[in-house]
């Protein structure tokens, strides 16, 4: 399966190339082949990610990071981070490429719900991505199976904002992303 590389490394796309900026619609996923499906493209199917985005707002993250044990000195600089990724569609996978302080990061989503690996901090968790509705959720889960999922909802709101909630075991944080191309 695919795999999320590290985030020190230089991003490498699905099958070696560059991604591309949908000017074209991306094929939905499997689930959206009911008769919603052009419903759930213009509520904010894989269409709707394509192209630039910029953190304008966040909020409640201090006390998320806090709550799932980042130190002091790692959440201040967090604070100061304000994510601008460019979404596109490589081979079928939407992926979200976004330079770090730590490097670039790309996410690979596959919308078939495969499960994928992801080394965070020297360990490896598994992760999926799945269609709820309009909502594009992402779960990682702890291979030792100690901690509960983390989860990702993003979504696009109805000022065509990216919403991106992340919780876990009952804490949450929201960045808005406004579109910058």
């Amino acid at each position: 399966g695919l795999k999320v590389r590290d985030r020190r490394e230089a991003p490498r796309f699905a099958r070696g190339k560059p991604p591309l900026i949908c000017a074209t619609p991306c094929p939905l996923p499997p689930c959206c082949s009911q008769p919603t499906s052009s419903r759930r493209r213009e509520e904010g199917g894989p269409v709707a990610f394509c192209g630039s985005w910029s953190n304008v707002s966040n909020d409640n993250l201090e006390p998320y990071l806090k709550h799932i044990g980042v130190g002091w000195a790692k959440r201040k600089v967090a604070l100061t981070f304000r994510p601008q990724g460019v979404w596109s569609r490589q081979d079928g996978v939407l992926q979200v490429t976004t330079p770090t302080p730590l490097g670039v990061r790309l996410e690979m989503c596959p919308l078939d719900g495969a499960e994928q690996a992801d080394e965070i901090e020297g360990k490896t968790w598994r992760k999926s991505h799945l269609w709820e509705g309009s909502k594009l959720v992402t779960r990682v889960v702890d291979p030792a199976g100690l901690k509960p999922d983390f989860v990702t909802e993003r979504w696009i709101d109805e000022k065509g904002r990216l919403i991106q909630v992340n919780s876990h075991n009952g804490a949450a944080f929201t960045r808005i992303f406004a579109r910058t191309g």
